[in-house]
């Protein structure tokens, strides 16, 4: 099966395009959040993507930096469950629903292996102090869930400002026009 999820403005001529090459609707595969996009300027730096965030933002990924945290992708998944139990413990302070039982890992594995989903963590002492799962969609990223562990802000502080940052890079680095970032 193929399945299409384009981020387009609704188009009579786009739904009949669609529907004549044998295309249909169904349903989605996580609900719809609402999301914000951020450009990223062709040929930014590091240096001009950090000057575009908060002074407070800058702090906090330097303060990441000097704890220790240390950001890198995981392509192999080996922290998706500790990351659903994660995105499971903000579901629960934020007043979300979210269960581990509801298949995302099984998702987010199969996404993540398919080159089509970038998973970053923020290991701190090598234990899992965040995580950020974004799509690659098109000339876009996408960022559709982060989360950190609340027990280690006060010694970690910055761990989801570092994530950002870095897919930030990431995406510039893979040509990408612009990332979004979802909103609960």
């Amino acid at each position: 099966n193929l399945v299409v999820d384009p981020v387009v403005d609704a188009d009579p001529a786009y739904e009949a395009a669609m529907a004549a090459a044998g295309f249909r609707p169904t349903a989605e595969i996580q609900p719809s959040r609402h999301r914000m996009l951020r450009p990223i300027e062709p040929g930014a730096t590091d240096a001009m993507i950090l000057a575009a965030m908060t002074k407070s933002a800058r702090q906090r990924i330097r303060d990441a930096v000097k704890a220790g945290t240390v950001v890198e992708e995981d392509p192999a998944g080996v922290h998706l469950e500790a990351f659903g139990r994660l995105v499971a413990a903000a579901a629960g302070r934020k007043g979300f629903r979210y269960t581990e039982a509801s298949g995302f890992a099984s998702w987010w594995r199969r996404i993540v292996a398919s080159g089509d989903g970038c998973f970053l963590v923020a290991l701190a002492d090598g234990r899992l102090a965040g995580g950020l799962l974004a799509y690659r969609q098109g000339g876009t990223f996408a960022t559709a869930f982060s989360a950190d562990d609340a027990s280690l802000r006060a010694d970690r502080p910055g761990t989801m400002h570092a994530l950002r940052y870095e897919i930030l890079r990431r995406a510039r680095d893979a040509g990408a026009t612009e990332i979004g970032r979802a909103h609960v």
